[in-house]
Parts: C-alpha cells; structure tokens; sequence
C-alpha cells in the first residue's frame, strides 16, 4: 500500500475543496485498511508509562466506585460505554495496565488525539465498511492472542441520550472473546460536576457456541447495572448537579472539533428500541453547532461520500 503522508492544518488550508477531499479519501483509503498496526506494541510500552505519568495532571477528578477485580488474568477485553473524548484517558488513568485501543480513521485529523493513539497503540477502522471491519477484528485478535489488553467501546459512538443508560452495542468485543478465549471486563464510566466515575464489572468468559444475541443482551445488562451502580453510590450523590441537558449536549459535541453528529448518529445500531425523537433533537442541536463552524479556515468534509 502507498504511504500516506499527513499533512498539517496550515497544508490543508492551503488546498482546494478538491483537493482536500482527494487527501481524506486517501487518508481513508490509507488508515481502514491498514495493516499490523500493533507491531510497535511491546515498545510501546515504556511510552506508556510517561502517558499514565501525564494523566495524573488531567484536571478531571477520578472516582473509583469498584476497581478491577483481576488476579492472573491477561490478556483481557475492556468494553466500556463511551460518554466523550475524555474516556481514554480517563479510563487509561483508571485501568492502568498497557492496553491498545481501536478509534475511526477520523481521529487522525485531530494532532493530539492521533499522537496519544500512536503512542500508545491503536487499531484504525472506517466503522462504515466491512472490509475495514474485518481488517480491524483480525488485528484485534492477532493483538489479545499475543497477550495485549485491549478496550473497544460496543456503543461506537458517545451516548448523547439522557435517558438511555447504555447504546445497543455492537458485537466486536463478543466475537473477539469468542476467538481468543479471554474475558471481557464491562467497564462503566459516568461525568458529573467535574468528576469522572468509574465502576469495573467482574471478567466474563464466553463459550465459543454461546448466541450472540443473547450475550449481548447479558453485556448491555451488566453494564447498565454497573451504570446504575454509579448513579445510586452515595458519593456520586452527595457530589451531584442536576446538569441543563441542551446545555450538556453543547458543550459535549463542541469538546471535540472534529465530531460530526449526523455521521456519529448513523453509527448507532437500530433496534425496535430506537428513541427517534431523541436523535432528531441530537441532530438539530449539531446542526445549529456546524453553522456556527463554518467561519472556519476550511469547510467540513463529508465523510460519508469518501
């Protein structure tokens, strides 16, 4: 495969609305189907360690309401649910052990995001083609098989909802338990009043004959009970602000430049549970949120017609 090279932003201000989007189809191109992407792990390892080093100043409080309960065990799947961009780092300061985690393509267009994933290890996948997908699992199996912790987030996108504990998930982590025989630790991670909090659920084996749907219903159980575990935790609700949702929802979608709600949301997996009203009230808000961007250098480039 060619080498892609990444160019900054003062390169991509410079270019035509052609031309950049020639260069995200390429990155595209370059990025889902990438190849070993975890060669580099066990070097990574010493990194890692100035990364755990760095996180301790993260402004953010961390609450640990049941740490993780593992003796021997690894390697081991982390699933958690994902709220926003601080979860990996939030949960990197939490879990502690060296772990690779797989992110969209997407992410590379943002400097610090795509540093900290090269630094610590990251499998890139475009979540919207099969092939990537599979290029990805193949990679993520390769890397628990080896003995690397891995963390996947099932929901594939943040969770916007206020009434929804957890997103349907996806099925990755089951499949890969599947394969590799190692356990999958559900992880819950919830954000109040500048305070991150953090339950770790007990490792869960799966037989490789075991249905997937009814797995999943078990996996999306477990970690909305470790959700509202957190939610009923005395401390959580001595330190508790009744948050302004649209206000949150705002100011959640604005802490990430580069998250595009209608792409995020057509990630999510429909079920008959599908809360459509609920999304459409999503959309509107990051509609009204891209207009106020588009004062921006150059304009938004529509991933979904790479």
């Amino acid at each position: 495969m060619k080498k892609f090279k990444k160019k900054n932003s003062f390169a991509l201000s410079r270019m035509t609305n052609e031309e950049r989007a020639n260069y995200y189809k390429e990155a595209k191109e370059y990025y889902s189907n990438l190849k070993n992407q975890l060669k580099n792990f066990r070097k990574l390892d010493g990194m890692h360690k100035l990364i755990l080093f760095g996180i301790r100043f993260f402004p953010l409080e961390t609450i640990i309401i049941n740490d993780l309960k593992l003796k021997d065990e690894k390697p081991v799947i982390f699933s958690a649910n994902h709220s926003n961009s601080n979860d990996f780092l939030i949960l990197g300061r939490a879990i502690k052990r060296h772990f690779f985690v797989v992110a969209d393509y997407t992410m590379i267009n943002d400097f610090k995001v795509n540093l900290i994933n090269k630094l610590n290890g990251c499998i890139y996948v475009d979540r919207k083609s099969k092939e990537s997908g599979k290029n990805a699992f193949d990679q993520a199996v390769d890397g628990v098989q080896k003995g690397y912790d891995m963390l996947i987030f099932p929901e594939s996108t943040w969770n916007l909802l206020e009434s929804v504990p957890i997103l349907p998930r996806m099925w990755g982590d089951i499949k890969i338990a599947m394969v590799t025989g190692r356990p999958i630790v559900p992880v819950a991670v919830e954000y109040n009043n500048n305070k991150a909090y953090i339950n770790f659920g007990f490792p869960i084996y799966i037989n490789k004959d075991s249905n997937l749907v009814d797995m999943d219903d078990y996996l999306r159980g477990e970690m909305t009970r470790l959700k509202y575990e957190i939610w009923e935790n005395d401390i959580y609700k001595k330190n508790y602000v009744k948050p302004d949702y649209d206000k949150w929802l705002s100011d959640t979608i604005n802490s990430y430049s580069g998250f595009d709600v209608e792409y995020e949301m057509s990630m999510i997996r429909k079920t008959d549970d599908y809360y459509k009203e609920d999304f459409e009230h999503i959309l509107e808000v990051g509609k009204q949120i891209e207009s106020k961007k588009r004062k921006r250098k150059y304009p938004k480039v529509d991933y979904k017609k790479q």
